[in-house]
């Protein structure tokens, strides 16, 4: 599906994932996800409340009772979980990610390490490509990189829409600066801002990002982090050898 209907599969795992972009409340959105019957919404939940207890160590009649916020929260999918499904559609990853990232507030059991320094190495990779191309415009790197939009294939999707589907599989970014910024704003700002506030430890593996930047050489990020880290001998060796 993400190979054949990318910008279709990518919306609907958002979201599973974010529980956003939900469809509007027609006919054609009821045909892409029906809703249960009320019996056998019932029934469901209860066959979800007797496996509970059973398999938990809790007593179910002990059991907090579950907010609607919980609820919501057990009802999400992982985004790592479908991280190597985009094994051969990187922008498509970014893009998901990206939503994932910036729409949902963070849970370490849903967005893992892996979530975060996945989308950073996406950022520098087209940061990097983009970087290459203003320099070097002979080689068409910047058409490269939009060539992964899958333009047409986003285009052949829509065309064969009879029934007013499409509407609602619209990818609207997570933010306007999200929208707007370039590359390298976008790593920067993932490095500083995807952190616990309290505790200011970063939700990304630090150590992987500092190779993930070393390896493509985005400097600004490698002094960041080696700040963060402590390493302030690499950053007077950084100095010295950039003369």
């Amino acid at each position: 599906l993400i190979t054949k209907l990318p910008y279709k599969t990518t919306n609907l795992l958002i979201r599973l994932c974010t529980n956003t972009f939900k469809p509007e409340a027609d006919q054609n959105a009821a045909r892409i996800i029906p809703k249960l019957d009320a019996a056998v919404q019932s029934n469901s939940d209860s066959l979800g409340s007797l496996f509970s207890s059973f398999f938990s160590n809790t007593p179910a009649d002990n059991k907090p009772e579950d907010t609607k916020e919980n609820k919501d929260k057990k009802a999400l999918a992982s985004a790592r979980d479908f991280i190597y499904a985009y094994a051969d559609q990187t922008y498509w990853l970014m893009v998901f990610l990206e939503n994932v990232v910036y729409r949902y507030p963070h849970d370490p059991k849903l967005m893992p390490p892996v979530v975060y320094n996945t989308l950073l190495e996406l950022y520098l990779k087209y940061w990097s490509i983009s970087n290459v191309s203003t320099q070097y415009d002979s080689e068409n790197h910047y058409e490269k990189l939009y060539s992964e939009l899958h333009a047409n294939q986003v285009l052949e999707e829509f065309q064969s829409d009879k029934n007013g589907v499409n509407k609602n599989y619209t990818i609207h970014p997570p933010t306007e600066a999200i929208k707007n910024n370039d590359f390298s704003t976008k790593i920067m700002d993932l490095l500083n801002n995807c952190l616990d506030a309290k505790t200011n430890q970063t939700y990304y593996d630090e150590e992987h990002a500092l190779v993930l930047t070393q390896s493509k050489k985005f400097n600004e990020g490698v002094l960041f982090l080696y700040t963060r880290l402590g390493l302030y001998y690499d950053i007077l060796q950084h100095y010295m050898e950039e003369g």
